[in-house]
């Protein structure tokens, strides 16, 4: 039934397949530039934090990969009207446009076959908005996590003494076994603090106090999932609590010992909104969870509204350039995206109500889709017609 409404007779299927091929091309062409570009940036910025210590390096490669479903939708609606607009305003600057509509081939057509485009772009776009995108930025959040825990002891090389930044713990690595991620013989060893004024501080005279010394055949690192706090993990190893040259030593053997480094993750790289499923947010329904349910549908129907408004800014005079109307296609777009934006900001507030969301901006840029195709030469013909029809029964 579609494909028939789509081709609407054997005449114009092959004026169809040409301008939906060169649609299509011409909006893949698009998205590949844009993705690249905006792929360059992410990648510049993993690989500053990869230098500032706060991802491994092997860690950049599989973190740009997981940020591409997110860069496709936003990516996607500016594609699909760059291509709009330079395509049918190319057929337009041929002279294609004149002979298509000599043989009866007008607007109407054109519309059909825009709109047929926006439509595969909506169900793909939907595809990524509600499940591709949230559970890839879900994977990028527990990779950024994973490394922000594992880049310490991976940073370390064996044989060293680390010493911590409140200088109260020493750290010694033995072995790294790279293939189990984890160090062997390793050797933990705490300076004594003292109370007050309510305050700890590091004891420097070791005869002063005792000192406790840890020394495990196995370390590694993980974090807890409530508190996000980062611990080292020794297992299989003996504690040591005494003063060095004295013989009233207390010796205590376990199987796992977790050290709190004082390392917290973020909770912003634990969790969020734009990384948590579609079902989960509906789910809990709480008014950020909607407000981002209801920014995914909103960049989706961005497709729809962005295609119907391209086929009336893609018309061109005889004698216009094809590139002629980039800049008013630009600027649309853009301020299409920052009213967008300004709505999410206000609903986050909670100063614009939830119930409205975001239809007032598309309903805005509808009515500019309707008054750009009135200026055309088929709605615009029309409408003049129907004006002089009501003037003649006025008079």
């Amino acid at each position: 039934i579609i494909y028939e409404y789509f081709t609407k007779g054997k005449n114009s299927l092959i004026l169809h397949r040409y301008i939906f091929k060169e649609l299509a091309l011409s909006m893949l062409a698009i998205l590949l530039v844009l993705l690249l570009i905006s792929l360059g940036e992410s990648f510049v910025g993993f690989l500053s934090d990869a230098a500032q210590g706060k991802i491994p390096v092997s860690f950049v490669g599989r973190s740009l990969w997981l940020t591409v479903p997110y860069l496709l939708t936003i990516l996607l609606p500016l594609a699909l009207f760059l291509c709009i607009v330079f395509t049918i305003g190319r057929l337009y600057a041929d002279s294609e446009m004149v002979v298509m509509q000599a043989v009866g081939y007008g607007s109407t057509a054109i519309m059909r076959v825009t709109m047929f485009l926006a439509l595969l772009s909506m169900c793909f776009a939907a595809y990524l908005n509600f499940y591709l995108s949230p559970k890839s930025l879900e994977e990028l959040n527990r990779l950024s996590a994973a490394g922000q825990t594992s880049y310490l002891l991976e940073s370390l090389d064996a044989g060293q003494f680390y010493e911590s930044a409140d200088k109260q713990t020493i750290l010694f690595l033995g072995a790294k076994n790279t293939s189990m991620g984890y160090f062997e013989n390793t050797v933990l060893f705490e300076r004594p603090l003292v109370l007050s004024n309510n305050s700890a501080a590091v004891i420097d005279n070791i005869d002063s106090n005792d000192w406790t010394t840890i020394v495990a055949k196995r370390a590694y690192q993980n974090v807890d999932s409530d508190s996000g706090m980062l611990y080292i993990t020794m297992e299989d190893g003996q504690r040591y609590k005494g003063t060095p040259g004295r013989a009233d030593y207390e010796i205590i053997y376990f199987e796992s010992f977790k050290y709190q480094t004082g390392i917290q993750i973020e909770e912003e790289a634990r969790q969020n909104e734009s990384s948590t499923s579609s079902i989960a947010l509906w789910e809990r329904g709480r008014h950020d969870d909607m407000v981002e349910l209801y920014w995914r549908l909103a960049i989706t129907l961005v497709l729809g509204v962005a295609g119907f408004c391209a086929v009336g800014i893609s018309k061109l005079k005889p004698r216009q350039g094809r590139f002629d109307r980039f800049f008013q296609a630009v600027l649309m777009i853009i301020i299409y995206f920052n009213l967008l934006m300004l709505v999410k900001g206000r609903l986050s507030s909670g100063e614009w109500p939830l119930w409205l969301n975001f239809w007032p901006v598309h309903f805005l840029f509808l009515v500019f889709g309707f008054w750009m195709l009135a200026r055309s030469e088929y709605w615009g013909e029309r409408f003049k017609y129907f004006l002089n029809l009501r003037r003649s029964n006025v008079r």
